[in-house]
């Protein structure tokens, strides 16, 4: 139960991943900017634009997710835990952010 870093809102090095849209977020659910390690559980929210996301997935322990831009669009989080989910949104941001443990 901590705080979560939104893929619409600023991330820790200051770089817009996806300021178009400003109503709605899905959270990544994975971290904190104060450097709390993963630990967190499975969440429901609606994601950007009104497109609901189902449960993600349970974190144990300190995995690793990959968020990528990789259209127009779609962003594909990666888990190590082999878990994948695929968020749909407007806008055209292009970035990569990656969690390792704290942010």
């Amino acid at each position: 139960a901590t705080t979560e870093i939104l893929l619409n809102e600023t991330a820790t090095t200051g770089i817009p991943i996806n300021e178009t849209t400003t109503t709605t977020a899905i959270p990544v659910n994975e971290t904190t900017a104060t450097g709390t390690p993963l630990n967190e559980t499975t969440v429901t929210e609606p994601s950007l634009n009104g497109t609901t996301a189902t449960p993600i997935l349970v974190l144990v322990g300190v995995p690793v997710a990959v968020v990528s831009f990789t259209s127009i669009g779609v962003a594909v989080v990666s888990f190590n835990n082999g878990s994948v989910i695929v968020v749909s949104f407007s806008g055209v941001p292009v970035a990569v952010v990656s969690f390792t443990g704290v942010a």
